[in-house]
């Protein structure tokens, strides 16, 4: 059972919610398992354009997943409470989605389990930035009521009870059971197909006429998938970030920039995903050359 004890003179709280670093956890491992677990994901899971669905192996029991654009957390509930801490080592407790998560699962009487979901703006979001309104909520809320419009999408399960939990079937059994009727924690919106084309129509119905960021597909034989539509953009890269730890001399994420027509840059995005590990090596390695060639021109 993990241990969700906290500093609190360390955490910010306002309107019931509480914000702080995972440092100041009793049990500062929690972040290792948010980050490795989004490793793990990222490595196992192909990303796809619609046009590709067709490639993806037919196979029996695919899950279907609407993909919601918010922030990915990983979800701890001992029995009495529940936090929520990010790979960036971020912890948040006290969102009327987690309180009423706790009220769920102390009713099917879950002594503990381990989840990953994504908070996301339930109510009141445009598609343009969702997940810029749901950061600004998290950092700073302004009422007791825009953190009641923040729903919890959850979407896997990865203990319960102790025990590990790797069956696509069960983790929606798990989450249809325990929060099937909440209404602001709930699972990810999901669908059982056997062919290519149930999977298209999903895309085209959750994706295309609705909005939604993408669309995960999961299965136990053949693998994770994930479908976006695909956009093209030229960008520059202006700075990068290495990892640390055991991660050290591997590419944690690249900064970008779009040039504007009179030369000028201007900052566009962080891009982190969609690399191999292979792919994280190479990226340190080359822009480390080219910071020092460009150091010992400056100093020509």
């Amino acid at each position: 059972m993990p241990d969700l004890g906290f500093d609190k003179k360390k955490f910010t709280c306002k309107h019931g919610y509480c914000t702080g670093k995972a440092i100041d956890l009793a049990d500062p491992s929690l972040h290792v398992k948010a980050q490795d677990y989004k490793r793990r994901v990222s490595n196992m899971m192909r990303a796809l354009s619609p046009e590709d669905i067709a490639r993806i192996p037919r196979a029996r029991n695919y899950s279907v997943s609407r993909k919601y654009d918010g922030e990915n957390a990983m979800l701890f509930f001992d029995g009495k409470q529940m936090l929520s801490v990010n790979a960036g080592g971020t912890v948040r407790t006290g969102l009327p989605g987690f309180d009423e998560a706790v009220e769920l699962l102390k009713k099917a009487k879950v002594a503990s389990c381990t989840l990953a979901a994504e908070i996301y703006v339930r109510k009141g979001a445009t598609k343009a930035h969702p997940v810029q309104q749901v950061v600004r909520v998290l950092r700073n809320p302004p009422s007791k009521e825009k953190l009641e419009d923040l729903g919890v999408a959850v979407f896997d399960v990865l203990e319960v009870d102790g025990e590990q939990v790797t069956s696509v079937v069960d983790v929606y059994r798990y989450l249809n059971k325990w929060f099937g009727k909440g209404k602001r924690v709930h699972p990810a919106e999901e669908r059982f197909v056997e062919k290519p084309e149930d999977i298209m129509q999903a895309f085209a119905e959750w994706v295309i006429a609705e909005g939604s960021e993408g669309l995960v597909v999961r299965s136990d034989q053949a693998g994770w998938f994930k479908v976006k539509s695909r956009h093209s953009l030229d960008a520059a890269v202006i700075g990068y970030s290495e990892g640390t730890d055991e991660r050290k001399g591997m590419l944690h994420d690249l900064l970008v920039a779009v040039i504007r027509p009179d030369g000028t840059f201007q900052e566009f995005t962080r891009v982190g995903g969609g690399f191999s590990e292979e792919d994280r090596r190479s990226f340190v390695a080359d822009l480390k050359k080219t910071r020092r060639a460009v150091r010992l021109r400056r100093r020509k």
